[in-house]
């Protein structure tokens, strides 16, 4: 039954693009007594610190595994994390409302990951593959937002971009993502749109 609350709730949660659970919404949907919620988990605060301990912990620490690899090629390495950020979030739309609606208190591999992304963007700095005048901490927030934009495909927002029915539409989204973040957005040649 535990199980089952965390399925339900993150089932919910995808559904919903939230963590404003309803005790009585998630219990029914679960086929459970609101008391076996409160004997698993205390309360629905609790119920999000398991989901994000328990499920997504593992999914964010093999992402943080390959940051801190000590492969060369730190730009090669944020083309991995972006590659991977964006598919993991496509897969599992309930973890960017997770990840978004915790405390700062949150598990250690939910904690840690964006310090450790901002390390690996100031190695590709360094390296010249991403453009050293952006801060650090910018660009791997930016990076962290980027690759939730298949959360947007299910809106207006993300009209022709969908990523989570095709899977070739992420890869080509994670190049642009890493073109605008080497390039830049803006033309060179000095011609300006009319």
């Amino acid at each position: 039954m535990r199980e089952q609350l965390l399925d339900v709730a993150a089932a919910q949660i995808a559904t919903h693009r939230s963590t404003q659970l309803s005790v009585r919404q998630l219990t029914a949907g679960a086929g459970v007594t609101p008391a076996l919620l409160h004997y698993y988990f205390g309360d629905l605060a609790g119920l999000l610190e398991c989901l994000l301990r328990e499920r997504a912990g593992p999914l964010l620490e093999a992402l943080g595994q390959d940051l801190r690899a000590r492969t060369p090629g730190a730009g090669a390495r944020l083309g991995r994390f972006v590659q991977r950020w964006s598919s993991l979030v496509a897969r599992q739309p309930w973890l960017l409302p997770c990840l978004l609606g915790s405390s700062t208190g949150s598990s250690m591999s939910v904690a840690s990951l964006p310090e450790e992304l901002r390390a690996v963007v100031a190695e590709a700095q360094c390296e010249g593959t991403v453009r050293a005048d952006l801060p650090d901490h910018y660009v791997a927030m930016l990076l962290l937002l980027l690759g939730a934009l298949p959360q947007f495909c299910g809106t207006g927002l993300g009209t022709g971009l969908n990523v989570a029915t095709e899977p070739a539409a992420a890869a080509r989204l994670t190049l642009l993502h890493l073109s605008v973040l080497q390039r830049g957005i803006a033309t060179t040649d000095g011609n300006r749109g009319s």
